[in-house]
């Protein structure tokens, strides 16, 4: 799966992708996301990946790997947010 192109518009929430061969396809991205159970800060993180790099979004989708990413992200971000939590507890 080799894509030439992807623009994402955010009035629609719809990325359009272009492959190697010419052919289109459109990602429904707020349909996409709704099918995930993820947390706010996986949700910011797909309006960031979107945004800044729409080919890296609509890889994780074609390639069915946007809900594995979302829960690693998530787990990650909890982890670091747990972290410094300790650390302010400790040094306030």
């Amino acid at each position: 799966m080799q894509l030439r192109a992807c623009h994402y518009n955010e009035g629609s929430d719809v990325m359009t992708v272009v492959f190697a061969d010419g052919t289109t396809c459109r990602l429904n991205c707020c349909e996409i996301e709704a099918t995930l159970d993820t947390h706010a800060a996986a949700r910011s993180r797909l309006i960031w990946l979107k945004e800044k790099e729409p080919f890296a979004y609509a890889e994780l989708v074609l390639k069915n790997d946007l809900k594995r990413y979302t829960e690693e992200y998530s787990r990650e971000y909890l982890k670091q947010q747990t972290y410094e939590n300790t650390i302010l507890y400790w040094f306030s």
